[in-house]
Order: structure tokens, then sequence, then C-alpha cells
């Protein structure tokens, strides 16, 4: 797999219904570091992977920016605390830990 192989740091993936309602895509959201100017080989990445290859995207990004990625969609109002739901303390920068008194 990619991440045994250590290829990716971070890897994340969704279900999501095809846009023509046809069935479902599994589309992933992957991540490798690399300081410049040592960047990776995306081919050398994504070798072995069965995917739609003409559905990739490839983002080149600082590490601030893969960070603070969604800081756009939550905003600063504070009403992301509430989509991250009950359990998760953001104002706190932290997660509830199950079986830990806080």
């Amino acid at each position: 797999s990619i991440v045994g192989e250590a290829r990716i740091e971070h890897i994340e993936g969704e279900i999501a219904r095809k846009s023509d309602d046809s069935g479902w895509r599994y589309p992933i959201e992957a991540l490798a570091y690399y300081t410049p100017p040592d960047e990776p080989d995306v081919d050398v990445l994504l070798a072995g992977l069965s995917d739609h290859r003409d559905e990739l995207e490839v983002l080149d990004v600082t590490y601030f920016e893969w960070i603070f990625r969604i800081t756009p969609f939550v905003g600063t109002t504070g009403a992301g605390q509430a989509a991250l739901g009950p359990r998760q303390r953001a104002d706190a920068g932290r997660w509830f830990l199950p079986g830990r008194r806080r």
C-alpha cells in the first residue's frame, strides 16, 4: 500500500455519488512531504493504484497552506465549532479522548 511503503505521509478518503448518479466513487486525498528542490515524482508515489488518472489533481502547497486548508470553509465566526460536533473541543485545541477525564 502507498501508506505501508511510506510513499505517502497522510491519506484520507470519502464515499461520494458519481455525478451521473450511476454508483459510488471513492476519492482519496494523499499527502507527501518534501523539501525543495527535492520534489517527489507523482508517478512513483501513485504507482500501482487503480485510479482514474484523468481525474487526478495535484496541488503543491506549503505546510501552512495544508494545515489551514479548511479555514475558508469554517470561517472565523465560531461556526466551525458546531460543525466539529459535541465531543470535540475545538475551543481548547484538543479532541475528546474517551475514558479520560478532563
